[in-house]
Order: C-alpha cells, then sequence, then structure tokens
C-alpha cells in the first residue's frame, strides 16, 4: 500500500456495509489482525474512529467489500500521514502537571 493513492476521507459519505453479500469471503484471521492495528492506531488518530469502528463490526466473517473499506482507511492515513495530536497548554512549563490513572492490576 505504499505506492497507493491517497484519500481525503476515511470511508465513503454514503458506505453501506452487510453481513451477507455476493462477495467472497477472505480470511477473518488477517482481517482481524488488521482491524486490531487500526484499533491501536486510533488511540493516536481519533480521526479514523468511526470507520476503523464501523469495519470492526465485520471481523467474523470479513468479504471482499469489508477489505475494500478497510483499504480506503489506509489510504487516508496515507494521505494525511503528517497530522498529529498536539496537546499544548497557555501555562508556564513549572505550572503543568501531568497526571494519569490506569485500572491494570
Amino acid at each position: 500500500m505504499q505506492d497507493c493513492n491517497g484519500s481525503s476521507t476515511p470511508s465513503e459519505s454514503r458506505l453501506v456495509l452487510s453481513k451477507e453479500g455476493n462477495d467472497e469471503l477472505i480470511d477473518p484471521t488477517t482481517f482481524k489482525k488488521i482491524v486490531g492495528s487500526l484499533r491501536y492506531l486510533c488511540n493516536t488518530r481519533p480521526d479514523i474512529s468511526y470507520s476503523v469502528g464501523l469495519i470492526s463490526r465485520y471481523m467474523e466473517k470479513p468479504r471482499t467489500s469489508h477489505y475494500m473499506a478497510l483499504k480506503r482507511i489506509f489510504r487516508y492515513i496515507k494521505e494525511t500521514i503528517e497530522l498529529d495530536l498536539l496537546y499544548s497548554t497557555k501555562l508556564n512549563e513549572e505550572d503543568v502537571e501531568l497526571i494519569g490513572f490506569t485500572d491494570a492490576d
């Protein structure tokens, strides 16, 4: 996908996907790995969250149409690779305190 054309949106505007269809089934293991990678990427790219959530519904029996939607997300990522997530404040560095919480054992 390195040489693919980019896309300005992560999914088509009126994308309709279905669990049933006439298109060919694809390997669910590979599909799940790719979707899992995209779900991880959503932590720093919230702009793809909706599209990744939508495609995640079809991990049980993915079809070619689902794979095409998945490729569209990657084409969007290629087009917008320069986007980043920036946390900024108007406070002085000395006044900033970063606190994090977790619920893990």
